[in-house]
């Protein structure tokens, strides 16, 4: 039976759009290590550059892994910045993360950030288990949810009482 690849709907107009898009993403990723989108962008983004920082690593030659930088990268002024950035991926390794940040102004979605996380050589790592990043990145979290969620209970409060009101007027 065929099944279909995971995509998430990015509400754009054809594929082309989608792809160039998604380069734009990854090329903002490499470049300034973190960027502010929505929950779907966010999630395909790291799909996205996960596939595209495995290729890169898979390369054995230095020419070959530039001439790939300057494909998939599309900002041609900042290129080399790109490839040392990437070849830091390959020396040390990386990790992609996705947090929750803040509410959007007008729709109100949760906008998220998501950051490139590439350890320098000279730090170890913690042992005790969670970072002191990863603990604020929960809090922010529960914040998010705990504040939406009063919002979405004042809305429901202001709706009843706009019913109420609106029934007893017309009467």
């Amino acid at each position: 039976m065929y099944k279909r690849k995971k995509k998430y709907k990015l509400n754009t107009s054809n594929r082309e759009h989608r792809k160039m898009m998604l380069r734009n993403l990854f090329t903002s990723l490499v470049l300034t290590r973190e960027i502010e989108t929505t929950n779907r962008r966010a999630k395909t983004l790291k799909d996205y550059a996960q596939k595209m920082f495995s290729a890169f690593l898979k390369m054995q030659d230095s020419l070959q892994k530039e001439r790939w930088v300057k494909a998939n990268i599309l900002t041609r002024r900042f290129y080399h910045r790109a490839y040392k950035t990437l070849q830091q991926l390959h020396s040390v390794g990386y990790k992609i993360r996705i947090h929750a940040t803040r509410f959007r102004n007008g729709d109100g979605s949760i906008m998220y950030k998501v950051v490139l996380e590439i350890p320098s050589k000279d730090k170890e790592s913690n042992s005790k288990g969670k970072s002191k990043d990863s603990i604020k990145t929960v809090e922010v979290v529960k914040h998010i949810k705990d504040g939406k969620s009063k919002k979405i209970k004042e809305r429901q409060k202001n709706e009843n009482t706009s019913k109420l009101t609106g029934d007893n007027s017309s009467e």
